[in-house]
């Protein structure tokens, strides 16, 4: 999936609150951030192992997803910098 660096701070944020436990704002910052088009997001995140889904109403990050998000962190920290 490629992402511009607007996208990957959306991404970033979204993760961050899954990786917290708060599935709810996780699909908030999907919304916010790719608007209509967040649940093809979210699909391909499943798709691609970074999430798994517990239900409808529940997901957990993998342990591929700690690792997009220490990625992400880091290149947005350099991008910042």
């Amino acid at each position: 999936m490629k992402l511009n660096d607007e996208e990957r701070v959306a991404l970033r944020r979204a993760l961050e609150y899954l990786a917290a436990g708060s599935f709810r704002r996780f699909q908030d910052a999907l919304w916010l951030g790719f608007g209509d088009l967040w649940t093809h997001i979210e699909k391909a995140l499943v798709r691609e192992g970074i999430i798994v889904r517990r239900g409808d109403e529940d997901a957990d990050l993998t342990a591929r997803g700690h690792e997009l998000l220490q990625t992400l962190s880091k290149k947005l920290e350099r991008i910042a910098g």
